[in-house]
Order: structure tokens, then sequence, then C-alpha cells
């Protein structure tokens, strides 16, 4: 089902979406479950809750009670959910496929066109460095969730603020990019705050780096993403291999030769353990299999990408959210080679045997909680 939030825009003759925007429970726990797998430190996950928390009498996304009562715990829990609906919004709604969680290890994009954050201003940094494969677009992100009944303007200035910390550059000169600032005010039932409302800023910035520059930093968050996302799956080296590509500066002081790196890497990927995501024993068209492994409410299982299927069964039994979480290899591998066509065609492959019940964010990661037949054989 389809929930409701009242949509605010600017500059507003960009606004493409209206009004009004709507994401369903599955898109923002599947962004929510890709968040807490991708996010340095974090290890819980929420499992599928949002629907219990929702009126079953609105269309809205509206709360039957206030997330909370102590304010500690409605900060942590507004920010934590208004980071996983900004990631659904910004997926869904604007064609975000690859993030890359920004900390010290993720500032550098590219090493060898020397593409990376550069912080402006002191304070806490951006959420994500975000890129959609349609019309190469990058852009930095920062999300914040608020219950101000007077509105989420408070809220996204500070989101602004925090967005405007930093800029992304190369060896030419600064990247173009979107820079989105998302406010998340919570609709509770019975209450002062009557309607959520998604208050975005996004303005369009030009830069003056020459296309290779803005290609290579994009590279540089499409392996980020599927690094982070790979080795909370329990692929160390394959991660390592992909990370090592993205630091290689090419310099003199650089004793790694770049086709040594890509081969190592390569190699990892084809010896991964591949799963193919099945439904009472049919497979759902991944000839290729998938790379990943298996997420419960207690994190990742550990040895989760060869956890075997009764044990799966036992998991789902239990009624602990297990969920597989799977990476097509040609997308991984594609990111490897840096190949642009490559990706460009791992990414528009159109799978027309995979159920609407499998969550996709569009960039080759697959989600399914296990049970009622999915099995990752």
């Amino acid at each position: 089902m389809s929930r409701k939030f009242k949509h605010e825009f600017e500059p507003v003759h960009l606004n493409t979406l209206g009004g009004e925007v709507s994401l369903t429970c599955a898109q923002i726990e599947q962004a929510g479950l890709l968040e807490i797998l991708q996010a340095p430190g974090a290890m819980l996950t929420s499992g599928a809750v949002l629907d219990s928390l929702l009126s079953p009498g609105s269309d809205q996304f509206l709360f039957t009670q206030h997330l909370g009562q102590a304010r500690e715990v409605k900060v942590a829990l507004s920010g934590l959910l208004g980071r996983f609906v900004t990631r659904a919004y910004l997926t869904e709604h604007h064609g975000y496929k690859f993030y890359n969680h920004l900390t010290a290890s993720t500032l550098t994009l590219h090493g060898g066109q020397q593409a990376k954050v550069v912080r402006k201003k002191k304070g806490d940094l951006p959420d994500w460095v975000v890129y959609k494969p349609a019309g190469r677009g990058l852009g930095v992100a920062e999300a914040k969730g608020c219950h101000d009944p007077a509105g989420p303007q408070s809220a996204l200035g500070r989101a602004w603020a925090q967005a405007n910390r930093i800029d992304l550059v190369s060896a030419t000169g600064r990247l173009a990019l979107k820079r989105y600032a998302v406010a998340v005010r919570w609709g509770v039932e019975n209450s002062a705050l009557a309607e959520p409302l998604i208050a975005v800023f996004d303005p369009d910035e030009v830069g003056d780096a020459v296309p290779e520059d803005v290609e290579a930093a994009a590279l540089g968050v499409v392996r980020a993403h599927v690094a982070n996302l790979v080795r909370r799956l329990g692929h160390s080296a394959l991660a390592d291999g992909i990370d090592r590509l993205r630091f290689r500066t090419g310099d003199e002081s650089d004793s790694e030769d770049e086709d040594e790196l890509k081969s190592t890497a390569l190699a990892a990927v084809d010896q991964a353990p591949k799963r193919r995501l099945t439904r009472d024993g049919q497979d759902l068209g991944f000839a290729d299999g998938l790379i990943g492994g298996v997420v419960t409410r207690a994190g990742p299982v550990r040895g989760g990408a060869d956890l075997s299927v009764a044990d799966q069964e036992v998991l789902a039994r239990l009624d602990l959210g297990a969920t597989f979480v799977g990476v097509e290899p040609s997308v991984i591998r594609a990111a490897v080679s840096g190949t642009w066509p490559e990706l460009e065609k791992a990414l528009t492959l159109t799978r027309l045997s995979v159920p609407d019940d499998v969550g996709t964010d569009h960039g080759g990661t697959w989600v399914r909680r296990l049970g009622d037949g999915f099995i990752a054989a």
C-alpha cells in the first residue's frame, strides 16, 4: 500500500513531482535495511515494522502515536527514519541508485583523477554523495526528520547548512552536482501533526571540471556503494579489492598496477559464492546468481553467504526478519572494470520473471524476506 506525503520543493520551477508524493512501506524498509548495512558502525536492523505503526484508516504516512515520549528518543528515531524515507524518496522519485556514506575513508572518490570530497566549513558532514546513471548525475544529500507543528523549515535549514559544508572537486575543478536538503515532518493521528510532509531544497550547481573527472567521481561513488554493501554481507576480500582501486593514485609513489588490481578484484567476484533466489523451487531469473548474504533483526548473519537452505528455513520459522540481500555479479564486475557501457547495460537489464514482492534499489541489489516459499539456494 502506498502512503502519501505532502511535497514542498524549492526551486518551485524544478518541481516535476507536484504537491504530493507516495512511497510504500516496503520501499522505505528496504531503503532502511540497505542504509543500516552500509552505514559505518551500524549493526541492528528494524525488520518489517513500519506498517504496524501507521494508521490503518488513512492512505497518508500517518503514525498512530508519537515516536516515543522522551525528547532524546523522539530525536533519535526521527533522525533515523528521516534517513530511511529520504533514501527511498531519492531512489524512487529522483533515480539515485548509488550511495556513498561520508566518512574519513570515503572522502576519496577516485585517486587517479584526484576526485574527492573537500570540506568547506566545520561541522558534521552530510549523509551521502549520491549518483544516478541517468544523465550521469552526482549529488550531495542530507536528511532530517522532525516533529515541529510549525513545519519543517527549521529542520530544512539545518539540513541545507550541512549539505553545503562540502564540495566535490578534482584536479581540473569543481564538479557539477545537485545538492539536496530534505526534511521529513512526521504526521501523527489525532494530534497537531495532522499532515506528513517532505520538504526539499535542491538548487542546481554548475562545475568546471572536465567530463572525464565527473565520470571518475561517479565511478568512485559506485565502487564505494558496492564495497560497503558486500563487505557487510561477508565478502571482505572482494570489498578490499574494490577499495584498492578507488584509492589508487597512479602516481610514481603508487606501486600497485591498475590492471593487476582489476584482475585481483574480478577474481574475487568469480570466487565469491553465488546464491539463486527461488520461490517454491522455481528460479527467479538470476542466471549468474547473486553475491550477498542473510540479514536478521540482529544484523548480518555470520557466514550468511553460505547459509544452508535448512538454516534459512529455521530463521524464517523463528520470525527473526531473515532477509536475503544480493548484488548482481554483472554490476560488481562493471564497477571493477570501470566501463560505463558495461555498467549501463547491467543496470538496464529487465528481469521479467522477478515478482513484484522482491525489492530492488534499481542499482543491481535485490532484497527479499525469506519464507513463504522464498529461499536463496
